[in-house]
């Protein structure tokens, strides 16, 4: 499923895996998560840089 709100796009895929791309010129928050996987751009403080993309893994619920 893919959802874009406040100038990010969201990738979820089962199980507990979400890629966020941040394609706005701020700071986004990420959802909560286990774990951030690999990130293609800095991540300072659980924000992604501008024009970044960040994949997470999701708590199980």
């Amino acid at each position: 499923m893919a959802r874009r709100t406040g100038g990010s796009l969201a990738f979820t895929r089962e199980p507990c895996f979400v890629c966020v791309v941040n394609l706005s010129p701020e700071p986004y928050r990420l959802p909560r998560n286990e774990s951030v996987l690999p990130a293609d751009g800095p991540v300072r403080d659980g924000l992604p840089a501008p024009d970044h993309a960040v994949r997470l893994a999701l708590r199980q619920v």
